[in-house]
């Protein structure tokens, strides 16, 4: 089986007895990332298109794509040009870029 995990663990810092004195209390936690590798082989992304369907933001139309990363790799240099045309026309009406993609993950546009 050709696969990565990746996850990522949450420490916070253990509760110590306050100085009733000071008001501030300091909190703060890290994230730690992990990444698994079970072979040197490099697993490559596959995007699917699961839906597009039209809908309403803040009273506006929108379309709602839903694009998924199905394997566990990060993609490097992620990019998406969508174009919205008329059926069968070349004129573009509406233009949407975004980039970055987390593996095994879904985005709107």
């Amino acid at each position: 089986m050709e696969a990565s995990i990746l996850r990522n663990r949450k420490a916070k810092k253990a509760k110590t007895k306050n100085d009733e004195s000071v008001q501030i209390e300091n909190r703060y936690a890290y994230v730690i990332g992990v990444r698994l590798v079970e072979t040197k082989k490099r697993v490559q992304p596959d995007l699917e298109l699961n839906q597009i369907k039209p809908s309403q933001i803040n009273y506006r139309n929108v379309l709602k794509v839903n694009l998924q990363n199905t394997k566990p790799v990060i993609i490097q240099d992620f990019k998406v040009d969508a174009k919205v045309t008329k059926r069968g026309k070349e004129q573009v009406l509406f233009r949407e870029k975004k980039g970055k993609h987390a593996a095994c993950a879904q985005f709107q546009l």
